[in-house]
C-alpha cells in the first residue's frame, strides 16, 4: 500500500485539501479560460482604438473638404483684379507658413521613424516631439491653424508604421494637408479683410 502512487485522494472533502494543492488545482483549471479571454480583450481594445483613429481621420478629411469649399467660395465672391493684388501682398506670409509646415512635416517623419523603429531610443523621440511642440506653439498663426493641438493629437494617436520611412504615419499626413489648406484659407481671408478695409 505504501508503494502506490498517490494521485488524488477523492475521499478527502474539498475543505481538507491543502491550500497549496488547492491553489495549484484552481490555477490549472482557470488557465484554459483565461488565455482566450485575455486575447479577446486585447483584440477588442486594439479594434476600438483603430476605429477611434479612423473616425478621427474621417472627421479631419471632412474638415479639409469644408475648408476647400470655403476657399472656392472666396475665389468666386471677390472681384478678380483687386483681389489678386491683395493676395500678392499676403504671399510672403503664406510662403513662410508653408516653409514652417515643411519643417514640421520633416520633424514628424523623424518622430514617426523613431516611433516605428525597435532600435531607436524613446528619449530621442520625446526630444523631437518637444521640439515640434515648442516650434508649433511659437508660431504666430498657431491659433489659426491649431498646430499645437494637432501635434499633441498626432503624438497621442498616430501609431501607424509602414514598410518605409515615408509610409510611416497616417493621421499626421492628413493634419499636414489640413494645415496647408487652413494656411491658404487664411491668406484668402486676410486678403478679403484687406479689401473690405479700403
Amino acid at each position: 500500500m505504501k508503494d502506490e502512487i498517490k494521485l488524488n485522494n477523492l475521499s478527502l472533502p474539498p475543505g481538507d485539501e491543502p491550500w497549496k494543492q488547492r491553489l495549484s488545482r484552481i490555477f490549472g483549471e482557470a488557465i484554459p479560460f483565461l488565455i482566450p479571454a485575455t486575447t479577446a480583450f486585447f483584440l477588442w481594445l486594439a479594434k476600438r482604438k483603430e476605429n477611434s483613429n479612423r473616425q478621427r481621420e474621417e472627421e479631419l478629411q471632412s474638415e479639409l473638404t469644408a475648408l476647400k469649399q470655403r476657399e472656392n467660395e472666396f475665389e468666386a465672391k471677390n472681384p478678380q483684379i483687386s483681389f489678386q493684388k491683395a493676395l500678392q501682398q499676403q504671399d510672403s506670409e503664406y510662403r513662410k507658413i508653408n516653409q514652417d509646415l515643411d519643417k514640421i512635416a520633416e520633424g514628424l517623419k523623424d518622430r514617426q521613424d523613431i516611433f516605428c523603429s525597435v532600435f531607436k531610443n524613446k528619449v530621442d523621440r520625446l526630444k523631437v516631439e518637444k521640439h515640434l511642440l515648442d516650434f508649433g506653439y511659437s508660431r504666430p498663426y498657431d491659433k489659426d491653424l491649431t498646430l499645437y493641438k494637432g501635434l499633441k493629437e498626432i503624438f497621442e494617436k498616430d501609431t501607424h508604421c509602414g514598410n518605409t520611412r515615408d509610409e510611416n504615419g497616417c493621421m499626421m499626413w492628413t493634419l499636414v494637408d489640413l494645415w496647408r489648406a487652413k494656411a491658404k484659407l487664411l491668406k484668402f481671408e486676410k486678403a478679403s479683410a484687406q479689401m473690405q478695409n479700403k
